[in-house]
């Protein structure tokens, strides 16, 4: 987990080094997910390319510049071996970050005057995707969601040597957790900036050579200082003290501030301000907070012994399949969710990536309560719809496309046995470390209805065109698990005590409404944070309507008191 602040901070560069700068695709949002930073790498390649042709035309610079190439090339060459699509490298990340935000401005600011290479160089370096203070911010949240969610430490996380991050580097870091309250409430966001400077100072040896600070971070250091005496947290207030003073073992006011912190715990001995962790009231965490989190946790699928559940081979009479039936393990039955491994191919996998890539953007929220979608912290991955063939929107879309994406909606119903022709399309996501979907319902109406007022609803609006698209509810998913994770990223439904790790080649089903179309709210489930690694996932939403003789809606005993209510009001 190094790696991760290492990438984190590179983000402080940008803003105190590239200020200007500003992304080439304003969709996207590079911290998020994997295929920004491949871009990056292509961008970067670009650019090379012009730096060789601009050093073999300025003569005067040639031995400078192409010692400064070779060096960069050969980085590039080993970073872009590691950056696959379905391999997350995160210390090639890191030194991608660093260059875009080091040495491309470095590169521009020394050697570029105005003449046809500083044209043809300039052209090429303001095309390129590169981070901005959104993705400071947005990173920054990450990695503190990471650490409440997985109930760890930033010395935790945060557990080897950065030499690549300088100590101005993660004090800005932890001025920008301070300033945005990025913790849980401001004594959780005061502890949690302490951290990030007690780690930044650790980095270094006794009294670094040549070291400096400016006077901004000095006074942040001071305030934190002083906010830590103020609130009684002297045992990491004194150790952040004895840190700068091994870095500037000269400075009065630390000298002084040692030495008062050290008089409160000798004079005192409270143990209760000793762990830097934030102590957090459990009165205040909700509920189903506090099972995504602890599921979350989880490595494995756990189930218990007694809930008979099975592992059989399926084949919904499809004639094919009574040889070589589809692999079923049963998670849930009330209500109803399931794992099918090995229904997709690596092949298939390959050709989704491939469809998608060009058309990821930011991940949007729906909110059914004016019926439109907009960019969310708690949603944080890219995603691209690949639309079935026959919907009137599609542009573009390739015979190939339209093949994988009859082929997979084929095998969703042959697996299921509901209609394929109730689907939305593929919507690819793609998550990046930290990247996240915080617990919600896949069912777009969160109301209660009876059976009536179900029946009532489909009856009007099928012949209602308008709200046609928007009341057709989602009755089931289902996700493909496009690669394996390496730490975090499980499915899991807080209100079960399911947590479902992704495993590639796989997919999970679940219906999201009970059969009297009403919204299943113990089907309520999230996407964990990623710890390492990358998650790609396929969601395939049924839509409710097409699915009528398939699976009627029935009524329980619950929806027929409200039915008998209904009449009576009508009568």
């Amino acid at each position: 987990m190094l790696c991760f602040v290492k990438f984190l901070s590179l983000f402080l560069v940008v803003q105190t080094r590239w200020p200007s700068i500003s992304a080439f695709d304003d969709s996207r949002t590079l911290f998020a997910a994997l295929n920004s930073m491949i871009d990056t790498v292509h961008h970067e390649n670009r650019l090379l390319k012009q730096v060789e042709n601009y050093a073999a035309r300025r003569t005067a610079k040639l031995k400078l510049i192409r010692s400064l190439h070779e060096k960069w090339e050969k980085f590039h060459r080993q970073d872009k071996d590691r950056l696959k699509l379905n391999k997350s490298d995160h210390k090639a990340k890191l030194k991608l970050i660093q260059r875009a935000t080091r040495h491309w401005p470095k590169l521009k600011n020394d050697f570029l005057r105005k003449s046809q290479e500083h044209i043809d160089l300039d052209l090429v370096y303001k095309h390129t995707l590169r981070p901005d203070i959104k993705d400071l911010r947005g990173f920054a949240r990450l990695l503190l969601v990471n650490a409440q969610i997985y109930n760890k430490t930033f010395e935790e996380i945060l557990s080897v040597r950065s030499p690549f991050v300088t100590i101005d580097e993660f004090l800005e870091l932890g001025l920008r957790i301070k300033q945005h309250l990025l913790g849980e409430n401001p004594m959780d966001t005061l502890l949690k900036s302490s951290q990030v400077v007690l780690y930044g100072l650790n980095q270094y040896e006794t009294s670094s050579k040549g070291l400096r600070l400016s006077t901004t971070r000095w006074d942040f250091l001071s305030s934190v200082t002083d906010e830590l005496y103020d609130e009684g947290y002297w045992n990491i207030g004194y150790t952040i003290c004895n840190a700068i003073l091994k870095l500037f073992p000269e400075d009065d006011e630390f000298l002084f501030k040692v030495e008062i912190f050290r008089d409160r715990l000798t004079a005192s001995k409270l143990k209760d301000r000793m762990d830097v962790r934030p102590r957090t009231n459990k009165s205040e965490v909700d509920l189903d907070e506090e099972e995504y989190a602890r599921l979350c946790r989880r490595r494995e699928l756990i189930l218990s012994p007694s809930s008979n559940l099975k592992c059989y081979y399926a084949h919904k009479n499809r004639h094919l399949r009574h040889i070589a039936g589809y692999k079923v393990e049963e998670v849930s039955r009330s209500p109803m969710i399931r794992i099918y491994h090995d229904v997709l191919h690596d092949g298939e996998i390959e050709l989704i990536k491939l469809f998608a890539f060009p058309l990821l953007t930011a991940a949007k929220v729906y909110d059914p309560n004016n019926e439109d979608s907009d960019i969310s912290d708690s949603r944080i991955s890219n995603n691209a719809w690949l639309l079935s063939p026959d919907d009137p929107n599609r542009v573009g879309q390739s015979e190939h496309q339209a093949n994988l994406y009859r082929k997979l909606n084929q095998r969703m119903e042959d697996c299921t046995g509901l209609s394929k022709s109730g689907t939305e399309g593929l919507q690819v996501n793609n998550y990046g470390i930290g990247g996240h979907y915080l617990w919600h319902y896949d069912a777009l109406y969160y109301v209660s209805w009876g059976t009536l007022a179900v029946a009532l609803r489909h009856l009007v609006l099928y012949y209602n065109a308008h709200y046609d698209y928007y009341v057709n509810d989602r009755i089931a998913t289902w996700m493909f698990y496009l690669n394996d994770v390496i730490e975090g990223g499980n499915t899991v439904f807080p209100r079960l005590n399911i947590s479902v790790p992704p495993e590639k080649g796989a997919a999970v089903f679940w219906y999201n409404l009970l059969s009297t179309g009403e919204n299943d709210h113990r089907t309520m489930h999230g996407g964990c944070p990623i710890l390492q690694g990358t998650k790609w996932v396929t969601n395939m939403w049924i839509s409710e309507f097409q699915q009528t003789f398939v699976k009627p809606c029935l009524p329980d005993r619950a929806s027929t008191q409200q039915d008998s209510s209904l009449l009576r009001a009508w009568e």
